[in-house]
């Protein structure tokens, strides 16, 4: 509810906001974060109102977007936030671009544009320790890697700043044994503020090295804990849908994300999470359910039967477009793990709602939802 909070005014100009949560008590499983953690639900208030807004006034809803759009040189929200400088008007016109292609294209789809800000969790920042030993260069980070390709972009940062090669360079994560202080991967956070942590400390091993290969500098090494603040990125999300009224059967036809990560690290993995956190978001609004009877007690036996999505419901074309405004962090990057996530769940289900006709007020919205109406 915090990160809800927070973020519930998204990246328009709004002077005030009154917001009120309710706690309850259920016999269920209590929430706990996933991918974006508050942020695709903050988006998705945010973007169904200015929804509502432009068609209760009359108005284009893009154009509502672009009037009340916050300009790139940051801005200080109702719930006090500071939004860094990004590329807020780049993104959105790059995907007002894809968005009118697509209505010319996908004609009679329930086609959406959405804009939003992630939230980067660099607080309080990241520990790292870089040693030379036996000719190699090792680096001990204080993150937790689970498919991000971080050995790989720790690597060729470090590469970059010690001019080695990067099979010279061992990337250890996940050990307390290897440096003292570490926060995690969440939040997006990892490449950005534990690659500022690897630069900095690299600068400071050179320094120590003072002119002298690694070959003969065994046993040089830095420590040290890089302390960042959190920061924000822009993203605007386009999604065309089509419908089956009379199974209910939802497709998605094509998907259009515009994101600024920064200065790209590297394109494949930056892409590839905006890819997967897309999918993520897409299934919390059409397919992810996990029933319970009226005792609480789960209908369904396993996670197979919850509708977590697979390859087949993967197969629409994610089209990715990277805007590169750079951060103030030594790496220039914005993190990405959970943008894709933020942007879709807003843009799939008012691409949904235009797709029907019709207003939803949960997720997923299933077949039979779709039937019923």
């Amino acid at each position: 509810p915090s990160f809800i909070a927070r973020l519930l005014t998204g990246p328009y100009r709004m002077k005030f906001a009154s917001i009120k949560s309710l706690g309850v008590f259920t016999n269920l499983p209590p929430t706990g974060p996933y991918r974006g953690a508050g942020r695709p639900e903050a988006a998705l208030i945010h973007e169904t109102l200015i929804e509502d807004l432009a068609e209760e006034l009359g108005l284009d809803p893009v154009e509502v977007r672009k009037k009340n759009l916050i300009d790139d040189k940051g801005y200080i929200t109702p719930s006090g936030i500071k939004y860094d400088p990004a590329g807020y008007r780049e993104t959105l016109e790059k995907a007002f671009k894809y968005y009118r292609s697509a209505k010319d294209k996908f004609s009679g789809k329930g086609i959406s544009i959405v804009m939003f800000t992630e939230n980067i969790r660099l607080s309080p920042g990241e520990g790292v320790r870089v040693k030379v030993e036996k000719g190699k260069v090792k680096i001990f980070v204080g993150t937790g890697p689970h498919g991000q390709a971080h050995e790989t972009i720790f690597r060729k940062i470090a590469s970059e700043i010690l001019k080695v090669s990067e099979d010279k360079i061992d990337v250890i994560t996940n050990t307390t044994e290897g440096v003292k202080e570490g926060i995690g991967s969440f939040g997006s956070r990892s490449a950005t503020v534990a690659g500022s942590a690897i630069i900095e400390a690299c600068k400071q091993l050179l320094s120590k090295l003072d002119g002298k290969s690694i070959e003969e500098s065994d046993g040089v090494e830095v420590e040290l804990f890089y302390r960042a603040d959190d920061i924000y990125a822009p993203g605007a999300h386009v999604a065309v849908i089509d419908v089956d009224k009379e199974t209910g059967f939802v497709k998605i036809l094509a998907y259009y994300a515009v994101d600024d990560v920064g200065k790209v690290l590297i394109k494949e993995e930056v892409e590839g999470q905006i890819i997967g956190g897309v999918l993520q978001g897409a299934s919390q609004v059409l397919w992810e359910y996990a029933p319970y009877d009226q005792y609480g007690n789960p209908i369904f036996g396993s996670i197979a039967e919850a509708g977590v999505p697979t390859a087949k419901e993967a197969s629409y074309n994610v089209m990715v477009n990277e805007v590169e405004y750079p951060s103030s962090l030594p790496t220039g990057s914005r993190g990405v793990g959970e943008s894709g996530t933020v942007g879709a769940l807003p843009a799939v289900f008012i691409a949904l709602e235009k797709a029907v006709g019709k207003k939803f007020s949960k997720t997923p919205i299933l077949p039979w939802d779709i039937i019923s109406l």
